[in-house]
């Protein structure tokens, strides 16, 4: 027969798995790459087609756990929103990304919440950097400008979460950030810096990008999971001790 103290170990474990379970049926874990064609100007940054709300994305490569099906979508759907940088956006941003359009249903209501855009503390250009010193073309500016053999490295990282109502009201506990990159070729980082803040108004710079966002669970869920488990087990201790006595 088991003793109630074993008992009361299992069915403590019982209830926190379950409440771990509960967070999310599907857990959104794992990396999701994006590409595209961006324009860029000192305040925006806009996604195909110019002049829209929202701009194409397209999922070519294979993304990792929750996202591993995720790269094979109907082109032209799935839409990511355009960002002002000055006060025109107002985050968080609701269905940044959204309308992932793939041969499998559970998809469909997956979004993701923007909530920060990165701003680096860099120093603006000024024309006497290296091959692998980075800047930026204004203090404020989320684009990490970085020298390179051939032109410039343009950089930003932005923070949110992916969220998907079929998976339950938890799905937000899965945090992730997302990394853009693009390669600008016979440009120095000041010679960008020059045309995103040039005395002519409208101007940007056009590149191809790539972006990997990565998905996590939300540390406080995992701090919960590791404080429950120890308070189980020195319950159990303080039982086998009072036992013994």
């Amino acid at each position: 027969m088991k003793s109630k103290s074993t008992i009361s170990v299992i069915c403590g474990l019982l209830m926190i798995f379950g409440v771990a379970a509960s967070a999310s049926a599907t857990p959104i874990v794992g990396t999701l790459s994006i590409t595209g064609s961006v324009q860029v100007s000192a305040t925006t940054i806009d996604w195909e087609p110019f002049g829209g709300p929202e701009g194409t994305i397209f999922l070519g490569v294979p993304g990792t756990g929750y996202f591993a099906d995720i790269w094979k979508p109907v082109s032209g759907v799935n839409q990511a929103d355009a960002l002002d940088l000055s006060a025109g956006t107002v985050l968080p941003l609701p269905n940044f990304l959204n309308d992932f359009d793939t041969p499998f249903a559970k998809y469909d209501d997956l979004s993701f919440t923007l909530t920060q855009v990165i701003v680096p503390g860099l120093p603006v250009c000024n024309g006497s950097e290296a091959v692998g010193q980075s800047c930026v073309a204004f203090v404020g500016s989320p684009l990490i400008l970085t020298r390179t053999t051939t032109g410039t490295s343009v950089e930003f990282d932005v923070l949110g979460n992916f969220l998907d109502p079929t998976e339950g009201a938890d799905s937000g506990l899965f945090l992730a950030s997302g990394v853009y990159s693009a390669q600008v070729s016979g440009m120095t980082p000041n010679d960008l810096r020059l045309a995103l803040t040039g005395a002519n108004t409208g101007q940007f710079v056009q590149a191809t990008y790539s972006a990997t966002f990565t998905a996590v669970p939300e540390p406080m869920s995992l701090t919960l999971l590791g404080t429950g488990l120890a308070g189980i087990a020195l319950r159990a201790r303080r039982r086998r001790q009072a036992s013994s006595q």
